[in-house]
């Protein structure tokens, strides 16, 4: 349980920086990401807006997967 919530932090914490760092929405390649150490089977909650599209949040960061990159 601690390796788990240690990469949901670590998660955040990426998410955290990449939005502090933008102005708004921000498009970030995937590999970038994973250099950065991001871990995409951890996250905390899903979410589906009224227009289909779904958002990956880990804690009160999320993100959408505009495609595969």
């Amino acid at each position: 349980m601690r390796k788990v919530y240690k990469q949901l932090r670590v998660n955040r914490e990426i998410l955290e920086k990449i939005f502090a760092n933008g102005l708004g929405k921000v498009r970030v390649p995937r590999v970038k990401l994973l250099q950065l150490g991001y871990n995409f089977l951890y996250h905390t909650h899903t979410m589906v807006n009224y227009k289909g599209t779904q958002y990956e949040y880990c804690f009160d960061y999320g993100y959408m997967v505009l495609r595969k990159d």
